[in-house]
């Protein structure tokens, strides 16, 4: 994988003239803004997975719409960006592989924000506590946390957020994408 500019994002997805450019990342990456811009350089049509979403839930891959988005996939004529969390394990549910895979890594003072939680290189059930425990410590020292879906009070972990960290573990995103963007705001 090769990490690219967004000029260098304008020439690749210009080159898929039929075709699924996929935009993955986690929550609050930067793939919707992406996306957006991408469709206005280019004039290809976006998917936006949020749009597909049953909301307040507290999951995401099993709350989408798959019909919905099914039927929508089907009317596209040339090449279509779709972009949302977790996009392979809802591109294997609509039984659909992407041509392109672009990874959006939020970027602050060169640090990848997410990395401790979606680049897990031990076992899986072993960071969950960690991150439980960090959350349980956040949320007692700021007054705030993680909104918990209340399905166990003593997990801190919304149940969006570990999946998107399971999502993570599972599919490595991050490692198989063809591209990365690194969008960098930081204050």
């Amino acid at each position: 994988m090769k990490i690219v500019s967004k000029e260098e994002i304008i020439d690749i997805v210009n080159s898929i003239k039929n075709g699924v450019i996929g935009i993955d990342g986690g929550d609050g990456s930067g793939k919707t803004t992406l996306a957006k811009f991408l469709s206005q350089c280019t004039g290809i049509d976006v998917i936006h997975l949020d749009d597909y979403l049953n909301q307040d839930r507290g999951q995401f891959v099993e709350e989408i719409r798959l019909g919905d988005l099914k039927a929508r996939m089907q009317c596209k004529q040339g090449a279509l960006i779709i972009e949302g969390c977790c996009l392979q394990a809802l591109l294997d549910k609509v039984e659909t592989n992407a041509d392109l895979m672009i990874y959006v890594k939020f970027m602050c003072k060169n640090e990848w924000v997410n990395e401790e939680e979606y680049n897990i290189k031990g076992e899986l059930e072993q960071a969950l506590v960690e991150f439980n425990s960090q959350a349980k410590l956040a949320s007692k020292f700021f007054a705030i946390g993680d909104e918990c879906d209340g399905s166990d009070e003593n997990d801190s972990l919304s149940g969006f957020r570990r999946e998107i960290i399971k999502y993570h573990y599972k599919y490595r995103p991050h490692e198989k994408a063809d591209y990365i963007y690194q969008r960098s705001e930081c204050s």
